[in-house]
C-alpha cells in the first residue's frame, strides 16, 4: 500500500510539473460595453434619482440624470460635480 501511495505522489508531481511548463492559458473575459451617451453619468435612473438626506453628506463626482423629472434631495452646487439632467 505504501508503494502505491509513493507512486501516486510521484505521478501527480510529474503531471503538475508538466502542466506548469505549458505556459499561461488564454482567458476569455468579457469586454467592457460601450455606454454611448450614458458614459458621462455617474448615476442615472430610469424613474429618477433620490438622495436619502438622513444618511449624511452625499457627493457625486460626475453627472446625474433621469428620464423622469425626479432628482430629489441633491443640491447641484454642493453635492454634484457635474450637471443634474432630468431629461425635461
Amino acid at each position: 500500500m505504501k508503494t502505491l501511495h509513493n507512486v501516486s505522489v510521484k505521478t501527480l508531481t510529474v503531471i503538475a510539473f508538466l502542466f506548469g511548463l505549458t505556459g499561461p492559458l488564454t482567458t476569455f473575459a468579457a469586454t467592457a460595453p460601450t455606454l454611448g451617451a450614458a458614459a458621462t453619468y455617474s448615476a442615472f435612473g430610469k424613474a429618477g434619482v433620490t438622495n436619502d438626506s438622513n444618511v449624511g453628506t452625499t457627493h457625486i463626482w460626475g453627472n446625474v440624470g433621469a428620464d423622469a423629472t425626479n432628482v430629489t434631495n441633491l443640491d447641484d452646487a454642493t453635492q454634484v460635480d457635474g450637471i443634474i439632467d432630468t431629461g425635461a
